[in-house]
């Protein structure tokens, strides 16, 4: 749900202790009413005080049982998607399946994003969503001289989200926001952008991470969601570290058509055509350092522009 601009939606929090005691309170009250009707002895009022002080005490312990065991306000799914499959592939052996690169993630796709997918598991108040989503780069490798490069067939991209933007550099091996893609261009749909995000209890948010590369390079980098609830700031960082990079100097891309095959008898194969080739569907989109520059300073000042309580956090 989004956030409007210098408003947080009112907090669901209610004050259970408050409501507790004042059961106990009534409970007790009770018992001592029954107790001077029916005339019974003080010993029977006792170990029925006892018995509801138990009670509550093993309420209040299995709630805390349950929160140790589910800690994280959050649950947050990350998952690679791509326009269509294209890009280099490491280790490329001709006489192997585009499955086999597929499962083993070895394409360093040219057209890829991901979806993060975020659920409310809090059961007390509104969690708080960054503006932004943040970037952690662990490794930043240049691309070899001669490199194998594929493209397959095309598939779909899936609907609209609330998609953010990245670009890549070798300058940029640290934590960084990645912003509201309306914030830092021009869309052909409207998108509206906002200065953080709410989660009501149970709530969900999808959100898209589109990325580009200054080409030449691979870039190692996890996805984060950065959050707060109860007062205190976290992220949630994706478990899985992502690869991107784009080959900058064509004349040296070995490319490869995937040719599958009708009958399941016979084995698919890749052919080698050259760069040129017609039959090559798309270019490789090599990006021009002044563009590159230019995009990261755009993305830095609409990240530093929202109006949010949240601070990047330090590179680990």
């Amino acid at each position: 749900m989004a956030g409007l601009p210098g408003k947080l939606r009112r907090p669901l929090r209610r004050n259970r202790s408050r409501t507790l005691i004042a059961s106990v309170v009534i409970l007790i009250g009770l018992m001592i009413v029954l107790v001077w009707i029916t005339d019974s002895r003080l010993w029977d009022l006792i170990a029925g005080i006892g018995t509801i002080v138990g009670l509550v005490t093993g309420f209040v312990q299995l709630r805390g049982t349950l929160k140790k065991i589910n800690p994280n306000p959050i649950r947050v799914r990350y998952t690679l998607r791509t326009t269509w499959i294209e890009g280099v592939v490491q280790n490329f052996d001709p006489s192997k399946s585009l499955d086999h690169y597929v499962d083993e993630k070895a394409i360093v796709h040219a057209h890829a994003f991901l979806i993060i997918d975020i659920v409310s598991q809090a059961t007390d108040e509104a969690i708080k969503l960054a503006p932004y989503l943040l970037i952690e780069v662990s490794e930043v490798e240049p691309i070899p001289q001669t490199v194998d490069y594929i493209f397959p067939y095309r598939g779909g991209a899936g609907g609209l989200n609330k998609v953010f933007l990245a670009t890549f550099s070798p300058e940029r091996d640290k934590v960084f926001g990645a912003p509201q893609l309306a914030d830092v261009a021009e869309v052909p749909y409207r998108q509206e952008t906002f200065d953080f995000f709410t989660l009501t209890p149970g709530e969900g948010e999808t959100f898209q991470l589109n990325y580009s590369v200054l080409s030449g390079y691979y870039y190692r980098f996890r996805v984060g969601v950065q959050y707060s609830y109860q007062g205190k700031d976290d992220v949630h960082w994706s478990e899985e570290e992502y690869v991107a990079g784009i080959p900058i100097d064509s004349s040296t891309v070995r490319v490869w058509r995937y040719i599958p095959t009708a009958a399941p008898s016979l084995a698919n194969s890749f052919e080698k055509i050259p760069f040129d080739s017609p039959a090559r569907s798309t270019g490789i989109p090599n990006i021009d350092e002044g563009l590159i520059a230019r995009n990261v300073r755009v993305q830095e000042q609409a990240v530093k522009q929202y109006r949010s309580s949240f601070t990047l956090p330090q590179p680990r």
